[in-house]
């Protein structure tokens, strides 16, 4: 009895509090919004407006950037299944097999399921953000069964979905990504036009070869245009990107300029041009290590692994008219690991600043505001979620 009033107490506690100053302010929590694992945020472009990924809830929470205040929540739940069942959307077949979704009313009938069962509680959003329209976007998975009618067999598919809400996060619109020939979407990057901008994944076995894609377009039915983006030299001809399978661009996009690098890389690239940005006075450099890469790397390769033998990786990029700002995590042997960030002329590629930030940002969830004139910084303080808003000329 004593821990149920406890525990009641600290929710009355949290749901009415949410506290600023001029550089943070505390979000508010109450019993249908417990922070427990925020993976992601984004700011609008007025900057008035904060989006909130909860990780083991799979919720979207729009707060008040002034406040922390809760100003919307929105849940992955069934109605992505049911989405999704109606999309009419054809399912990549990865055995030759012709699959189908399935209705409720046909899965109770012929299989004695219920659609919405516990099998398909695992519908979840991983990250969201606002577009320039004021609109947000939120990257999501739903779950189905479906059928092959001819051998009358059944089982669970998941598709990539992008859902779209006004500025109060309402629902307007689902947007179901096709699977093609071997590439799978993997999360929505940015919109330009009618145009999706798509992260991918191969699901094929792949040779040195091969074509690696990594960004490709569809149009705004889900349906896939073409490939536009590949591993780079750096990592085809290391072979880094086949033995990871989860190769991820890191991007920036501004003034329909996409701007690109992978993890391990050293230059920056600018799309549909041949300049690159080289990043300089950095203590370490990973091109020493791929000697032993293959050896090191072994028979279970995995990008954790990557992290953990290189000692330069590349988080974040962010740009505005005028500048590139970079986010590199450096980990040298018997050094303590820190955050660099450094910003670069974009015209020029000239560096400009360099700083150490471990203060800053503690290698906790970021972002920059669209001017990237701030960083807004997650921070879980006296078991409180705290947003830390940090001007970044106060760093050089």
């Amino acid at each position: 009895m004593k821990m149920m009033v406890y525990i009641f107490l600290i929710l009355l506690f949290k749901t009415n509090m949410y506290s600023t100053n001029n550089n943070k302010i505390i979000l508010e929590e109450n019993d249908s919004n417990i922070l427990s694992r925020v993976i992601d945020i984004d700011v609008n472009y007025k900057g008035d407006k904060l989006l909130i990924t909860n990780g083991n809830t799979y919720q979207i929470i729009l707060y008040d950037a002034k406040k922390g205040k809760i100003l919307n929540i929105l849940n992955s739940g069934s109605y992505l299944t049911d989405s999704l069942v109606n999309s009419g959307k054809e399912i990549y077949s990865y055995n030759d097999k012709k699959w189908e979704y399935i209705n409720n009313n046909k899965l109770k009938a012929k299989y004695n399921i219920e659609l919405n069962n516990k099998k398909l509680n695992k519908n979840y959003f991983y990250n969201a953000f606002f577009d320039k329209n004021s609109n947000i976007i939120i990257n999501s998975v739903a779950y189905s069964y479906v059928e092959n009618k001819k051998e009358s067999l059944l089982m669970i598919n998941g598709a990539v979905g992008v859902i779209m809400t006004n500025q109060e996060l309402k629902l307007k619109k689902i947007t179901f990504l096709e699977s093609f020939k071997g590439i799978s979407p993997n999360k929505l990057l940015f919109v330009f036009k009618d145009t999706l901008f798509v992260q991918t994944i191969n699901i094929k076995s792949t040779d040195e070869n091969s074509l690696f894609p990594v960004i490709s377009t569809y149009n705004s039915k889900g349906k896939f245009i073409n490939d536009i983006l590949y591993l780079t030299e750096f990592y085809t001809n290391n072979n880094i990107g086949y033995n990871t399978f989860d190769s991820k661009p890191v991007i920036a996009y501004n003034n329909n300029v996409l701007y690109y690098t992978f993890p391990f890389e050293n230059d920056i690239n600018i799309y549909n041009t041949n300049k690159k940005i080289k990043l300089t006075n950095i203590e370490t450099d990973n091109i020493g290590k791929l000697n032993n890469l293959d050896i090191f790397i072994g028979s279970n390769p995995s990008m954790f692994k990557l992290y953990s033998y290189f000692p330069k990786r590349i988080e974040k990029i962010f740009a505005n008219n005028n500048s590139l700002f970079v986010f590199i995590e450096i980990r040298i042997e018997n050094q303590k690991p820190y955050q660099l960030m450094q910003m670069y002329n974009i015209d020029t590629g000239e560096l400009i600043n360099s700083i150490k930030i471990n203060d800053i940002i503690q290698f906790q969830t970021f972002t920059m505001s669209k001017d990237c004139k701030y960083i807004y910084s997650v921070h879980l303080e006296d078991e409180n979620y705290v947003i830390k808003k940090t001007k970044v000329d106060s760093l050089w």
